[in-house]
C-alpha cells in the first residue's frame, strides 16, 4: 500500500513538474518574440538617428553655402547696374 502510494506521488510530482517545464517554455518562447520585436525597433531607430547625424553634419556646410551664394547675388547685382546705360 506504502508503495503505490509512492508510486502515485511520484507520478504526480513528475506530472506537475512537466507542466511546469512546459510552462517555463511557452513563457520563454513569447519573451523571445519579444525580444526580437523589440530588436527590430531599436534598429530602425538606430538607423534613423544615424541618418539624422548625418545630414545634421552638413548643416555649416549649407550655412557657408547660402553665404557664398548671398555674395554671388550681390556680386551679379552690381554687375547688372553696372552694365545698365544710365
Amino acid at each position: 500500500m506504502i508503495e503505490s502510494i509512492n508510486l502515485i506521488l511520484w507520478s504526480v510530482s513528475l506530472g506537475i513538474g512537466l507542466v511546469v517545464t512546459l510552462v517555463a517554455l511557452i513563457l520563454l518562447l513569447i519573451i523571445i518574440g519579444d525580444a526580437k520585436t523589440i530588436h527590430f525597433a531599436v534598429s530602425k531607430i538606430w538607423d534613423t538617428g544615424q541618418k539624422v547625424a548625418n545630414n545634421t553634419i552638413h548643416i555649416p556646410i549649407l550655412k557657408k553655402t547660402s553665404d557664398n551664394l548671398e555674395k554671388t547675388l550681390n556680386s551679379a547685382v552690381n554687375c547688372i547696374e553696372f552694365t545698365n546705360p544710365k
